[in-house]
């Protein structure tokens, strides 16, 4: 989504300020607004450190290896 909408900024730019894409405010509604609509509502859903690392997130402690010194020493009994 974002490579379109970089692909129509080099048509609209290319064509300069007269060109037929920048003097019809569709293009702009299509092709620039909704393209970065569309890429917040994914990243909220799937923001990049998620999907890099691979890994769902972590919320417990237990899972996240962190204990208080009384769960370790009730684990050494």
């Amino acid at each position: 989504m974002i490579l379109i909408r970089s692909i129509y900024r080099v048509i609209e730019y290319a064509q300069g300020n007269s060109g037929y894409v920048i003097s019809h405010e569709v293009f702009i509604y299509v092709f620039d607004a909704t393209m970065m609509f569309l890429v917040m509502i994914v990243m909220n859903d799937f923001h990049p450190s998620v999907v890099l690392k691979g890994n769902p997130p972590v919320h417990s402690k237990e899972q996240r290896g962190e204990h208080n010194e009384t769960e370790l020493e009730e684990a050494r009994v």
